[in-house]
C-alpha cells in the first residue's frame, strides 16, 4: 500500500510541476509563429505514395519469383 502512495504522491507532484510550467509559459506569452502546414503534407503524402509504390513493386516481384519456381 505505501507503494501506491508514494506513487501518487511522486505522480501529482509532477503533474503540479508541469501545470506550473505551462503557466509560465502561457503567461510569458511569446511571439506568434507561422507554420506552413500545406508544404509538410504535400511532401508526407507524396513520400508515403513513393513507399507505397516501392513496396507493391517488391510484393509483385516476390510474387512472380514465388510462380516461376517450381
Amino acid at each position: 500500500m505505501s507503494f501506491f502512495k508514494k506513487l501518487k504522491d511522486r505522480l501529482f507532484k509532477s503533474s503540479s510541476k508541469i501545470e506550473k510550467g505551462l503557466d509560465d509559459i502561457v503567461n510569458d506569452g511569446g511571439e506568434e509563429e507561422v507554420v506552413e502546414v500545406a508544404a509538410a503534407s504535400e511532401e508526407g503524402v507524396d513520400a508515403a505514395r513513393a513507399q507505397e509504390e516501392r513496396l507493391q513493386s517488391q510484393s509483385q516481384s516476390q510474387s512472380r519469383r514465388a510462380a516461376s519456381s517450381p
